[in-house]
Protein backbone atom coordinates (compact mmCIF):
# COMPACT_ATOMS: atom_id res chain seq x y z
CA UNK A 1 0.00 0.00 0.00
CA UNK A 2 1.39 3.16 -0.56
CA UNK A 3 1.19 5.13 1.91
CA UNK A 4 1.13 8.36 0.04
CA UNK A 5 -2.50 8.37 -1.24
CA UNK A 6 -3.43 8.58 2.78
CA UNK A 7 -3.78 13.05 2.79
CA UNK A 8 -5.10 15.32 5.26
CA UNK A 9 -8.63 14.93 4.84
CA UNK A 10 -9.04 11.86 2.40
CA UNK A 11 -7.07 9.23 0.26
CA UNK A 12 -6.60 9.64 -3.08
CA UNK A 13 -4.24 8.12 -6.25
CA UNK A 14 -3.89 6.86 -9.11
CA UNK A 15 -6.62 4.17 -9.34
CA UNK A 16 -4.58 1.77 -11.79
CA UNK A 17 -1.35 2.15 -9.52
CA UNK A 18 -2.41 2.66 -5.85
CA UNK A 19 -6.00 1.22 -5.72
CA UNK A 20 -6.01 -2.97 -6.40
CA UNK A 21 -9.12 -4.72 -5.20
CA UNK A 22 -7.13 -5.87 -2.09
CA UNK A 23 -6.35 -2.71 -1.04
CA UNK A 24 -9.65 -1.01 -1.12
CA UNK A 25 -11.18 -4.09 0.83
CA UNK A 26 -8.52 -3.21 3.68
CA UNK A 27 -9.58 0.51 3.23
CA UNK A 28 -13.07 -0.41 3.85
CA UNK A 29 -12.44 -2.80 6.78
CA UNK A 30 -10.21 -0.47 8.47
CA UNK A 31 -12.65 2.11 8.41
CA UNK A 32 -15.74 -0.31 9.19
CA UNK A 33 -13.29 -1.78 12.50
CA UNK A 34 -13.26 2.23 13.47
CA UNK A 35 -16.34 2.98 13.07
CA UNK A 36 -17.28 0.06 15.18
CA UNK A 37 -14.44 0.39 17.85
CA UNK A 38 -16.51 3.83 18.15
CA UNK A 39 -19.74 2.15 18.74
CA UNK A 40 -21.19 2.77 15.21
CA UNK A 41 -23.12 0.20 13.10
CA UNK A 42 -24.13 1.60 10.22
CA UNK A 43 -22.29 3.58 7.02
CA UNK A 44 -23.84 5.57 4.31
CA UNK A 45 -21.67 5.00 0.73
CA UNK A 46 -21.66 6.77 -2.33
CA UNK A 47 -19.79 7.88 -5.19
CA UNK A 48 -19.84 10.33 -8.14
CA UNK A 49 -19.53 8.98 -12.06
CA UNK A 50 -15.88 8.54 -12.91
CA UNK A 51 -15.44 4.77 -14.60
CA UNK A 52 -13.77 3.96 -11.86
CA UNK A 53 -16.21 4.86 -8.96
CA UNK A 54 -18.37 1.44 -8.95
CA UNK A 55 -15.45 -0.71 -8.76
CA UNK A 56 -13.95 1.19 -5.54
CA UNK A 57 -17.37 1.81 -4.00
CA UNK A 58 -17.92 -2.44 -4.64
CA UNK A 59 -14.50 -3.28 -3.28
CA UNK A 60 -14.76 -0.60 -0.17
CA UNK A 61 -18.05 -2.03 0.68
CA UNK A 62 -16.98 -5.19 0.83
CA UNK A 63 -14.54 -4.39 3.18
CA UNK A 64 -16.95 -2.73 5.09
CA UNK A 65 -19.48 -5.67 5.20
CA UNK A 66 -16.21 -8.11 6.35
CA UNK A 67 -16.51 -6.06 9.63
CA UNK A 68 -20.65 -6.40 10.61
CA UNK A 69 -21.41 -2.93 9.88
CA UNK A 70 -24.58 -2.05 7.75
CA UNK A 71 -24.18 0.00 4.59
CA UNK A 72 -26.56 2.07 2.96
CA UNK A 73 -25.63 2.83 -0.95
CA UNK A 74 -26.79 6.29 -1.78
CA UNK A 75 -25.77 5.86 -5.51
CA UNK A 76 -24.47 8.09 -7.71
CA UNK A 77 -24.50 11.60 -5.23
CA UNK A 78 -22.30 15.00 -4.98
CA UNK A 79 -20.30 15.17 -1.84
CA UNK A 80 -22.41 17.78 0.45
CA UNK A 81 -26.11 15.33 -0.65
CA UNK A 82 -23.34 12.07 1.40
CA UNK A 83 -22.15 14.97 3.62
CA UNK A 84 -25.90 15.51 4.71
CA UNK A 85 -26.82 12.14 4.96
CA UNK A 86 -25.07 11.87 8.29
CA UNK A 87 -27.60 14.60 9.49
CA UNK A 88 -31.03 13.57 8.60
CA UNK A 89 -30.52 9.45 8.43
CA UNK A 90 -29.50 7.26 11.61
CA UNK A 91 -26.11 6.35 10.05
CA UNK A 92 -22.67 6.07 12.28
CA UNK A 93 -20.72 7.60 9.29
CA UNK A 94 -20.30 7.79 5.45
CA UNK A 95 -17.57 7.41 2.43
CA UNK A 96 -17.84 9.31 -1.17
CA UNK A 97 -15.96 7.70 -3.31
CA UNK A 98 -14.66 10.96 -5.44
CA UNK A 99 -12.31 11.90 -7.60
CA UNK A 100 -13.52 15.84 -7.18
CA UNK A 101 -11.30 18.07 -8.77
CA UNK A 102 -8.27 15.95 -9.86
CA UNK A 103 -7.63 13.96 -13.52
CA UNK A 104 -9.82 11.34 -14.51
CA UNK A 105 -7.65 8.57 -13.69
CA UNK A 106 -7.01 9.43 -9.91
CA UNK A 107 -10.30 8.85 -7.83
CA UNK A 108 -10.61 7.73 -3.54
Amino acid sequence: MNSYIFREYDIRGVVEEDFPEDVVVLLGKGFGTYVREKGGKTISISGDVRFSTPQLKKAFTQGLLATGVDVIDLGIVPTPTNYYSMFIMDIDGAVQITGSHNPANMNG
